[in-house]
């Protein structure tokens, strides 16, 4: 019945903020790479491909990160990227379970699952350096959080 669907759609809500979250692991994650697989700075090499210039330095980690190039960097800005959209998105989940705004749960569920998917492309593109790609995923996943605030207010 009802409660049944309600429970489906609140697991599929709490899936796409969980999937957003582990974005910011996969970024952390090819950047810890790029720091770990650093060539030492005497090395001359392709600033594009090389993925850093200085080695990972946990004492200094700006300077370790300072130092990233290509996919490296790109996965440091992608992994800042989703630390500053994180907030915004739970936090328009939370008004919408906490307010069960007059939009079915399905339709909420929906656009949160399709900003987990813009996300998800927004990080992609980063990594394999689509500027434009990039750009298009972070508007669609920006503008459905906004309708996700905009579903708040339906119910008032």
């Amino acid at each position: 019945g009802r409660n049944a669907m309600v429970d489906a759609s609140t697991a599929l809500l709490a899936a796409s903020l969980l999937v957003c979250y582990l974005y910011w692991w996969v970024a952390l994650g090819f950047m810890r790479a790029a720091q770990f697989s650093a060539k030492p700075a005497a090395e001359p090499s392709d600033k594009d491909s090389a993925p850093a210039t200085v080695a990972f330095d946990n004492k200094d980690q700006t300077a370790s990160k300072a130092g990233l190039r290509g996919w490296g960097k790109r996965a440091m800005l992608a992994m800042n990227n989703h630390a500053e959209q994180l907030p915004q998105f739970g936090l328009a989940a939370l008004l919408n379970v906490a307010v069960r705004s007059g939009v079915t749960p399905w339709a909420v569920s929906g656009v949160m699952a399709g900003v987990a998917v813009f996300r998800g492309a927004h990080l992609a593109c980063y990594l394999a350096d689509l500027d434009g790609l990039r750009s298009l995923s972070f508007l669609g996943s920006s503008l459905l959080t906004l309708a996700l605030y905009v579903m708040v207010f339906v119910s008032f």
